[in-house]
């Protein structure tokens, strides 16, 4: 295993250790963001959040995160190259099969709010 290989696993591993909590600066609630796994990374300095991480996921399988770090910066963690992968579409996994409906939105934020919205009306 090359070494940028191997700290890619490391990070990987911090990532799925990172707590699942509530998006505050996106007004996401925790049930929303633990449903999707998505985890926050906190500041140690202030407490407070730092960046999001989305899972990316092919065939319902976790193969990296997506990183916000805040307020608005992107970049992919995974522990391979995902350039030219078919990934599944952010929460995909978590949709049981058969499902007639499809909500799309411009981005993962907006799909969390959607889908918050959806589970309040």
């Amino acid at each position: 295993m090359k070494e940028h290989e191997r700290q890619d696993q490391v990070s990987m591993n911090l990532i799925a250790n990172l707590p699942m909590k509530a998006l505050e600066a996106r007004g996401i609630r925790k049930e929303v963001a633990e449903y999707y796994g998505v985890r926050t990374e906190i500041n140690e300095e202030n407490g407070e959040d730092k960046a999001y991480y989305y899972p990316l996921t092919i065939n319902k399988e976790v193969v990296g995160y997506r990183r916000r770090t805040l307020p608005k910066s992107f970049m992919n963690v995974s522990h391979t190259s995902l350039k030219g992968a078919k990934l599944d579409l952010f929460g995909q996994y978590v949709v049981p099969e058969g499902r007639k409906y499809l909500l799309i939105t411009g981005g993962q934020d907006d799909m969390l709010a959607a889908f918050q919205m959806l589970v309040d009306s």
